[in-house]
């Protein structure tokens, strides 16, 4: 996957408040950078270790200077949008395309929120 795919980006509420602008404008970043198959989950810790792959590398762990509590950064693919409606069931194909505008979703949460 790279950012010529089409993809929506959600912020919960803790995210958005709890955590400095400039300090989730460096989580967005790395996360644009390391979101890519296979990896779909990044874990920003709170105290500074070595970056390293969990889960056969679908989780990566790592650390953003500044960050005061556990963040996480959760990559979905919901398909393509023109195959929503058979691969889903009608209501939820519905609320897919209500909702967000392609195929991937990245999700920037608080751990707390997750």
């Amino acid at each position: 996957m790279s950012l010529t795919h089409a993809f929506t980006i959600c912020q919960t509420v803790g995210f958005r408040s709890d955590i400095p602008e400039e300090i989730q404008a460096k989580i967005m970043a790395h996360a644009f950078e390391n979101l890519k198959a296979p990896t779909d989950f990044v874990i920003y810790e709170t105290e500074a270790g070595p970056e390293h792959f969990e889960d056969e590398g679908r989780s990566l762990s790592t650390y953003v200077p500044g960050t005061t509590k556990k963040v996480y950064a959760k990559l979905d693919d919901y398909g393509s949008p023109d195959e929503w409606d058979e691969m889903y069931e009608e209501k939820v194909a519905d609320d897919l395309k209500k909702g967000i505008h392609g195929r991937f979703v990245i999700t920037f949460m608080l751990a707390e929120e997750y």
